[in-house]
């Protein structure tokens, strides 16, 4: 019986002779980083360490060797990715693995290093040399490790009155400060006090901003990507109203006659000058008679001068002042007529 082996290890007995209807074992022996890959002849199969013969007449086994296979696994946590992930070699070469973050993920986490296989460093690369164990495979974990970014977001209320909300992660937030995952989607809700209105956003470092002046609507805005600390506030201002003021004739009033636009919570005093004999009457948010009305601006408001001759048929006759509360000059006396002394009428002549 002769045996033949392939490069990778042995085998015994490599030659040997026996009677015939013997038995002989022959055994592989691979060399370090090798394993049996099969045998043939003989009657002999398989990739066991061992083959028993029984020798009938000469008879030629082969046993072939082959390189141990090796794999390595890798895989990335939360916010990257890791390529490659799987890689099958033979046990003793290299393997370069290499991290990669999208944009977004960049934003909210941060590479701290790798585990497992060897690896412990904290730049994006890592070269595994897989080991020669004797085993015909070897499996090698390497984890890349990802953390949180972490910004401050700080809400402010800027000028004006209002309260400012914001929602991130399920929570609602008052004004103040919190730490947040960078690039998490957020929404921001500024409401005005009373009084007052939403007027713009102010966030330079986000780019944020609004039109002046009142908005129709509470401010609403939301942001996706934001990759630093950063300082979000809500400016509001005060509400302005329309005054519009009425008269008619016979008088004057200060300010004159139009539309007038004041601040929410002014106070307004208007003051009505009648003309000679002639008296007012306010009307519309405004009412009485006296010279004076004053007007606290907190919604829109009219007002209506109305001037009457006293005396003719008008309203207030009753009041003995004028429009400033002074008594009015009594119109003067008639001088006397003189009497006129009748003709004396003629005598009645009867009739016939």
């Amino acid at each position: 019986m002769t045996g033949s082996v392939g490069t990778g290890g042995n085998v015994s007995p490599l030659t040997r002779t026996v009677n015939c209807g013997d038995s002989v074992t022959l055994t592989a022996r691979p060399n370090p980083g090798y394993h049996v890959s099969g045998w043939t002849g003989g009657g002999c199969s398989g990739t066991g360490a061992k083959c028993t013969v029984t020798v009938g007449r000469s008879l030629a086994v082969s046993v072939t060797f082959a390189l141990n296979q090796c794999t390595v696994n890798a895989r990335a946590g939360a916010g990257g990715s890791v390529s490659p992930t799987t890689r099958t070699v033979n046990c003793g070469q290299s393997v370069t693995l290499t991290v990669s973050q999208t944009s977004a993920q960049r934003t909210g986490y941060r590479f701290t290093g790798w585990s497992g296989g060897g690896c412990s460093s904290t730049t994006t690369t890592c070269t595994v040399t897989v080991g020669r164990e004797k085993g015909p495979v070897t499996t090698v974990n390497v984890t890349a490790n990802f953390a949180v970014r972490s910004c401050q977001l700080r809400l402010l209320v800027g000028s004006g009155v209002g309260s400012f909300t914001t929602t991130s992660g399920g929570r609602t937030v008052h004004s103040g400060a919190r730490t947040v995952q960078c690039g998490q989607a957020i929404s921001y809700s500024a409401t005005a006090g009373t009084g007052y209105c939403f007027s713009r956003w102010g966030g330079a470092t986000l780019g944020v901003s609004g039109q002046s002046g009142c908005r129709t609507t509470s401010g609403v805005q939301s942001i996706a990507s934001f990759a630093a600390d950063f300082t979000f506030t809500a400016h509001f201002t005060k509400k302005r109203y329309t005054l519009r003021i009425t008269k008619t004739a016979g008088g004057s009033v200060s300010p004159g006659a139009g539309a007038y636009t004041y601040s929410h919570g002014t106070r307004v005093t208007i003051t009505a000058t009648p003309f000679y004999r002639f008296q007012t009457r306010w009307g519309g948010a405004c009412s009485g008679s006296g010279s004076t009305c004053t007007v606290t601006m907190t919604g829109p408001r009219s007002v209506s001068v109305t001037f009457s001759p006293s005396g003719s048929g008008g309203f207030g006759e009753e009041e003995s002042g004028g429009p400033s509360g002074q008594a009015e000059t009594p119109a003067p006396t008639p001088s006397p007529s003189a009497t006129a002394t009748p003709s004396p009428s003629p005598a009645a002549t009867p009739a016939p």
